[in-house]
């Protein structure tokens, strides 16, 4: 049975421009856990340089050292899971994490309930541990994907780089080389969602995480996440999270 240990911190780091930056050694009683989130570094591993790109997961345990190697041009950003726990990890090194939405809504809620005033610390490590475990354990396998799995993660992946824009149906669909029925058929049986309610679903995850960590208007988020008008923003906001935005931002503004 897996042994969840409990959870130290949890912060984002931002490696420099231009330089690399000085690695951390891992103390005796700790796991630290490095999620890519954008940008690009290179770890060592089995005597061989490797990339780590957004949703490389790294597993750390005492005495190892942090990612310390630096895209120069493009420096990574990663989220920091620290664990109370001096045993090696349970874990292989190296994992990834594929989809790019639902790494965006693990960042989201692990943020959230972390800086929440009645934060339920055991919930949480359960929570991030078990993820990140189950990551691991099957993202080494081979699994041969099949053609509308990889027509969907191609439409999905292109959202991610593009929900903030005015996004045509047609424009999906042209994306995977399918139809329009094709298209609404196979993400409705894969993703459980319509593209267009896939779209508004991710729209809404940035402009939460906006509304918390930026001094940015509502009204500057609404056009800055891609919803083009303020006033239905508003209502979609308030029906879907049962907030208004500027209430979301009052509770999950992090006042420390």
């Amino acid at each position: 049975m897996l042994s969840v240990p409990k959870i130290k911190y949890v912060f984002y780091y931002k490696a420099p421009y231009g330089v690399n930056p000085q690695p951390r050694v891992i103390p005796a009683d700790q796991q630290d856990i490095e999620l890519i989130i954008s940008g690009r570094g290179f770890f060592e591993h089995d005597n061989r340089i490797l990339e780590a790109l957004p949703g490389t997961i790294l597993w750390h345990g005492p005495g190892e050292k942090t990612i310390y190697m630096n895209d120069l041009e493009n420096p990574y950003e990663c989220l920091v899971l620290s664990f109370s726990s001096g045993k090696k990890p349970p874990v292989n090194t190296i994992s990834q994490w594929e989809d790019k939405y639902s790494l965006r809504v693990f960042i989201d809620n692990v943020l959230t309930e972390y800086h929440s005033e009645s934060c339920d610390t055991e919930k949480l490590s359960y929570y991030i541990y078990g993820e990140l475990y189950w990551h691991a354990r099957t993202s080494g396998f081979d699994v041969p994907s099949s053609k509308r799995i990889d027509e969907i993660q191609k439409i999905k992946n292109w959202i991610e780089e593009n929900y903030h824009k005015d996004i045509k149906i047609e424009q999906l669909a042209s994306i995977a080389d399918i139809s329009i029925p094709h298209l609404h058929t196979v993400f409705k049986d894969l993703v459980h969602q319509t593209p267009y309610q896939y779209i508004q679903a991710r729209r809404l995850l940035e402009a939460k995480k906006l509304l918390a960590t930026t001094r940015l208007s509502i009204k500057e988020i609404c056009a800055k996440t891609g919803f083009r008008d303020l006033g239905n923003f508003c209502r979609f906001f308030k029906k879907t999270v049962g907030l208004t935005a500027q209430q979301y931002r009052v509770l999950y503004t992090d006042k420390r």
